[in-house]
């Protein structure tokens, strides 16, 4: 599986999460930063699970997806695009 870095997200408490448990080093798959502590996204499921847990599953198509309220309301994957975020959450996400 593909592993990410702190700065994929851009909050303290993941990039902390990131660096305690990591055990490799190396060029993020997903931002493609160099030389950083790397973990895989299901890793960080624990905290994930309770900011998804926060929100409502919406069959209206016009709904603001998870990724989207994820970047919007908790300043999340500020160094990634849209499509680059959502492949890191989709393990997390029920949708």
């Amino acid at each position: 599986m593909r592993k990410c870095c702190g700065h994929c997200f851009g909050d303290n408490n993941l990039t902390q999460q990131i660096e305690s448990r990591s055990k490799k080093i190396g060029k993020c798959e997903f931002c493609g930063t160099l030389n950083v502590k790397l973990l895989e996204p299901a890793d960080l499921i624990g905290y994930f699970d309770d900011l998804i847990e926060l929100y409502e599953e919406s069959n209206d198509p016009s709904a603001s997806s998870i990724e989207f309220l994820l970047r919007s309301d908790w300043a999340l994957f500020e160094n990634l695009d849209s499509n680059t975020s959502y492949r890191v959450i989709n393990p997390f996400s029920k949708a």
